[in-house]
């Protein structure tokens, strides 16, 4: 969404359309910030425990981290946070895997963006 609204002054709209896109943009970027927060705050409340911490000491930091960098990008459209955030998320998803005795790997992401993202190799 950062992405789409930095190209926004690039395109042919009229101010009306620009300024309809802007605010979809938005909407839709703070919805996805705030699915982040969700489902970081339900791995660690109902999925880690005191065992994962013990094992990956960088969980509770890493969670907390998560939740500060989604806050930020809801705050903004700093493309620069959104990719910190994405990293934090990455580093998440590999050690949610590792604590079910999965390996990982890296892919692109199937979105035009081609971010990399953290999957379970099944």
């Amino acid at each position: 969404m950062d992405d789409l609204i930095a190209e926004l002054p690039t395109k042919r709209l009229s101010d009306v359309e620009q300024r309809n896109a802007f605010a979809r943009y938005v909407q839709v970027k703070e919805q996805h910030a705030e699915k982040v927060k969700s489902e970081a705050r339900i791995l660690w409340g109902d999925y880690f425990t005191e065992e994962h911490a013990a094992k990956f000491p960088e969980l509770p930091g890493l969670v907390w981290k998560i939740m500060k960098q989604a806050g930020t990008c809801k705050q903004g459209t700093d493309p620069k946070a959104a990719e910190e955030l994405l990293a934090s998320v990455n580093r998440l998803a590999e050690v949610f895997w590792k604590t079910k005795d999965k390996s990982t790997t890296t892919v692109t992401a199937p979105y035009p963006t081609e971010r990399p993202l953290v999957v379970p190799k099944l």
